[in-house]
C-alpha cells in the first residue's frame, strides 16, 4: 500500500515537472500551403506566444536567425514560434501579412494561445510592424523589433523596392512610420549599423510615444546583426517588458 501511494505521489511529481517543461518542441511544422511555410514551435502553458520573423532584406534568410532564442523563452516558461516566410528577392509585404496571419490562426487553433509578440529583426522587424500596425489584428499584443526598418525610404533598402518596380507612392503607404494603429513596441538598435540607421528606430519610437503608445528604445553597441548573448539580453528583456 506504502508502495503504490509512493508511485502515485511520484507520478504527479513528474506531471507537475513535466507540466512546468516545455511541451515537445515541433520542427518544420506546416502551416500554410506551400513547403517555405514551416515554423518550430516550443510550445509552454499559457495563453502567449512570441513569433519570430527571420532578417533577409526580404531577398534571403530564414528561421536560422533565430535557432537558439527559444532556449530564452523556454528558461521564463514562454511559448515561441521560429517562422519562415516567402523571399522573392524583392518586398511582398501582402503576402508576408497573409502568411504572419495564417501562422498566428495555426497557433491559436492547434496550441489555442490568444496573444502574441511578433518578433523581428532586419526585414523581419518590419513585416513585424506591418502585419500589427496595418491589419488591426488585436491577437497581437506588442512588436520587438531589432533593426528596425520603419520608413522603407530610407537606407540602403529602399533600393530593394525601387529596384523591384515599387511605385514610391506605395513604398510611403506600405512603412510601418505612416501607420496610423500601433501597439506596444520595443526597438533595439545597434548603435554603428550602416544598414539600417538608428534614426530609424529613433523616428519609430518618437511616432509611437507621440501617437500614445507605450514604446521604448534601446541601444546596443553592435552593427546591423545580433550576436546570441546579445539577442539573450534583449529577449530576456521582452519577456518581462510584455508581462
Amino acid at each position: 500500500m506504502q508502495y503504490s501511494f509512493f508511485l502515485f505521489c511520484l507520478s504527479v511529481f513528474l506531471f507537475s515537472c513535466n507540466r512546468e517543461r516545455a511541451l515537445v518542441t515541433e520542427n518544420k511544422i506546416p502551416y500554410l500551403y506551400d513547403s517555405v511555410n514551416v515554423c518550430d514551435v516550443y510550445p509552454f502553458p499559457g495563453d502567449t506566444c512570441f513569433v519570430l520573423i527571420h532578417g533577409g532584406a526580404w531577398e534571403g534568410g530564414d528561421k536560422s536567425n533565430f535557432y537558439r532564442s527559444a532556449d530564452v523563452f523556454a528558461t521564463y516558461h514562454r511559448a515561441a514560434c521560429n517562422m519562415n516566410y516567402t523571399v522573392k528577392k524583392k518586398y511582398c509585404g501582402d503576402l508576408n501579412q497573409t502568411e504572419v496571419k495564417s501562422c498566428l490562426d495555426f497557433l491559436s487553433g492547434q496550441f489555442r494561445y490568444k496573444k502574441f509578440v511578433l518578433v523581428g529583426i532586419s526585414a523581419g522587424s518590419t513585416i513585424a510592424m506591418d502585419y500589427a500596425y496595418h491589419t488591426g489584428d488585436l491577437r497581437v499584443i506588442g512588436v520587438v523589433c531589432l533593426g528596425t526598418i520603419g520608413d522603407l525610404t530610407k537606407n540602403a533598402n529602399s533600393k530593394v523596392l525601387f529596384n523591384a518596380g515599387y511605385a514610391y507612392k506605395d513604398v510611403v503607404a506600405s512603412s510601418p512610420i505612416n501607420a496610423t494603429t500601433f501597439c506596444k513596441t520595443l526597438f533595439v538598435h545597434g548603435n554603428t549599423d550602416d544598414i539600417s540607421f538608428p534614426v530609424q528606430s529613433v523616428d519609430m519610437n518618437t511616432k509611437l510615444t507621440a501617437s500614445g503608445y507605450e514604446s521604448m528604445i534601446i541601444f546596443k553597441n553592435r552593427g546591423h546583426w545580433f550576436d546570441e548573448e546579445s539577442l539573450k539580453e534583449v529577449f530576456t528583456f521582452s519577456v518581462f517588458y510584455f508581462q
